[in-house]
This record gives structure tokens, C-alpha cells and sequence, in this order.
């Protein structure tokens, strides 16, 4: 399955990035291309984007619950929603921070 699926999305990759992308190949088309496919839905993305931003920004914050603040600022979402999100990745956290 795994590999049907690859040489499928490198194949249809291919023509999109013929159509959308004549002169030459860029990464930003490939994500494009996953995103306009629906191989990355939204929700993906946002949970991607909220992880590494808080990862980001634990670095140079004292608390997570400071990190968390900024987040939600930054991407104007809930404290709740960035806490949800991050909650099932705490161990990637807790490691290099203090619990705030």
C-alpha cells in the first residue's frame, strides 16, 4: 500500500507540477500540492504549526503557560485550543522546560 501510495503522489505530483509550475520544481508546490489533494488537511496543518511555534517559543520563555499566551496571540486562537493541542505532546516538552 505504501508504496502504491508513493509512486501515486510522486506521479500525480508530476503533472501538477507541469501545469501549475512549468519552469522548474519548488518545494512550496509540493506542499501546495498536498494541500490542494487533501493529503494534508487543515487540521494537520494547525496542529503542526502550533507544535513547532510552541516549540519556538518555550526556548525563550520560563513557563509554558507564557509560551501557550504567545501562541494563542500569534495565531488568534484559544489558550485552550494551543494547551489541547500541545497536551498530547507533553513529553516532547517537558524535558526542557518547567511546568507552568
Amino acid at each position: 500500500m505504501l508504496d502504491k501510495f508513493t509512486l501515486l503522489l510522486i506521479e500525480n505530483y508530476e503533472n501538477y507540477q507541469k501545469r501549475h509550475f512549468p519552469d522548474g520544481v519548488e518545494l512550496n508546490a509540493f506542499i501546495t500540492y498536498l494541500i490542494d489533494h487533501n493529503i494534508i488537511d487543515h487540521t494537520t496543518i494547525t496542529r503542526y504549526t502550533i507544535l513547532e511555534e510552541f516549540a519556538e517559543t518555550i526556548i525563550d520563555s520560563k513557563h509554558k503557560t507564557d509560551a501557550v499566551a504567545i501562541v494563542a496571540d500569534k495565531f488568534n486562537i484559544s489558550k485552550r485550543t494551543v494547551w489541547s493541542i500541545i497536551k498530547g505532546h507533553q513529553g516532547r516538552f517537558d524535558a526542557n522546560t518547567e511546568n507552568g
